[in-house]
């Protein structure tokens, strides 16, 4: 029996779990992601084999019913390819995409069971997860103030902002204070918003049962530290216009609030009650905030309803909008602006674009119950099917994780992801009953349920979001069974 603890090893596995978690939801940044992931998994498995665990968890059975899910999702993965319509196809998105996340969960699982030596604290993993929106808040001044200049656009590349910052020192940092609106919806460096959206919103199920468990506990600064934290995320995604992200932060608030009216230590007091209505009416203020200065609000209704008007939702992509179709959702929109009725139009590629993709994908979802290939261009190849060739609205994807799992893994695989979700949501919850005064299991429950929902309007179990869920659910499900206090 080998009890000497690798102090060090530990220490570089903490520093490069976060690093990761760091990185992974930044564009721009596979290579790197890549490095950390390596340089993470060989410390993993050198704490492993050299070091006597602590506790060991994958052996117990209080966690039998959260990790044999995840077993036969992982071993699912792994022989897919072998019973593929396309195997050639299925062993490529092995090896680049499905492979990356069970490493991933193994990082986080090797962590969690460290955890009570060296492994990072739900602070820091919280600050970890906020790197993307640190780096925003950075370039939010600096646009504000004019150091990205006089004429800077709202989405600006990394050399973009180089140059800037060149042509400002070589004009002597002429800064204008003030230059533009500080809530002008400034993004940064990645014009895919939903990066930061994803960061944001994990950081926000990490911090605010945190928050809570301290002003419960009358831990008023570790509760303020964690307070401004949540602030910077939400704040963050308001700037940026993200939608998605601003109605995933308020559900994910709203259910840490929720979870509170379980506890079995509850009671009503003004000092508590107060904290948590100050909290509720932060998401409601940034709410009518974003709403206020994002019209696409305003339009969002009409054009699910516009979106719905489309019988064929195969034949749309294949062929475009028809003349019949434009003119029921003109009859539709009697009595509002010609402008309006342009943008409900046009949405039928964006937002409504979105429900028709999704539509879709449930029809060849029925075509291919034991999915294609496993590939994350499923969806892609099988409208270019069902068009014979190229269609006239192409999409990457369904916009829905769950859909695009089922076209690419099956009923099968689809139905073993939920079922980790749905046993990991069971186990921890009996953990918060047993200790509501244990913010990991919390925390859990908030990232369940954020991931859980968030794959109903985006495809989030592939790529780099799918690896984020995987390294912080094994991570806090093992720190859930190891904090007893």
């Amino acid at each position: 029996m080998r009890t000497k603890q690798p102090i060090l090893a530990s220490k570089l596995l903490t520093w490069s779990f976060m690093a990761y978690l760091g990185v992974l939801p930044m564009a721009g940044t596979i290579a790197l992601r890549h490095l950390l992931m390596a340089m993470a998994l060989l410390l993993a498995v050198f704490v492993a084999f050299v070091s006597f665990p602590h506790k060991s968890l994958v052996a117990c059975r209080d966690l039998a019913i959260a990790w044999l899910p995840l077993g036969a999702w992982w071993s699912y993965l792994c022989i897919f390819p072998l019973i593929s319509e396309s195997p050639v196809v299925a062993w490529h998105s092995f090896r680049v995409d499905w492979l990356m996340s069970i490493g991933a969960g193994i990082i986080g699982l090797i962590c969690s069971n460290r955890a009570t030596l060296q492994g990072p604290s739900i602070f820091a993993l919280g600050v970890a997860c906020m790197v993307p929106v640190f780096v925003h808040w950075t370039l939010i001044l600096f646009h504000w103030s004019g150091l990205l200049g006089p004429a800077a656009p709202l989405v600006m590349t990394w050399p973009d902002i180089w140059n800037a910052l060149q042509t400002q020192w070589n004009a002597g940092w002429s800064v204008w204070v003030g230059h533009g609106s500080f809530l002008s919806p400034f993004r940064g460096f990645d014009p895919n918003h939903g990066n930061l959206g994803l960061a944001a919103t994990q950081s926000v199920a990490l911090l605010l049962p945190l928050v809570l468990t301290a002003w419960f506990q009358r831990n008023r600064y570790q509760a303020v530290l964690a307070f401004a934290g949540l602030a910077l995320c939400l704040g963050s995604v308001v700037i940026a216009m993200s939608r998605g992200a601003l109605i995933f932060c308020s559900l994910v608030v709203l259910s840490g609030l929720a979870l509170q009216l379980l506890r079995n230590d509850w009671h009503f007091s003004v000092r508590i009650t107060g904290f948590h209505g100050v909290v509720l009416a932060m998401i409601v203020g940034l709410g009518g905030l974003a709403i206020a200065k994002d019209p696409r609000w305003m339009l969002l209704n009409d054009k699910i309803q516009a979106a719905w008007m489309v019988e064929d939702p195969v034949g749309y992509f294949c062929n475009g909008p028809t003349l019949e179709l434009e003119q029921r959702v003109r009859s539709s929109l009697y009595g509002t602006s010609p402008e309006h009725v342009d943008a409900v139009l046009a949405g039928l590629s964006g937002d409504g674009g979105r429900l028709l993709a999704a539509r879709a994908g449930l029809d060849l979802v029925a075509e291919h119950p034991w999915g294609l290939d496993g590939s994350r261009h499923v969806f892609k190849h099988l409208i270019q099917e069902a068009c014979d060739g190229v269609p006239k609205i192409e999409f990457a994807h369904s916009h829905n994780g769950w859909i695009d799992l089922l076209l690419a893994l099956g009923w099968m695989g689809a139905g073993l992801y939920l079922t980790v979700f749905l046993a990991m949501m069971t186990w921890g919850f009996r953990r918060f009953r047993q200790n509501p005064s244990n913010p990991w299991a919390q925390a859990l429950l908030l990232t369940l349920v954020f991931w859980l929902f968030r794959g109903l309007v985006d495809s989030v179990y592939r790529e780099h979001p799918l690896m984020m869920q995987t390294a912080l659910i094994t991570y806090l499900a093992g720190r859930t069974w190891l904090t007893k206090t």
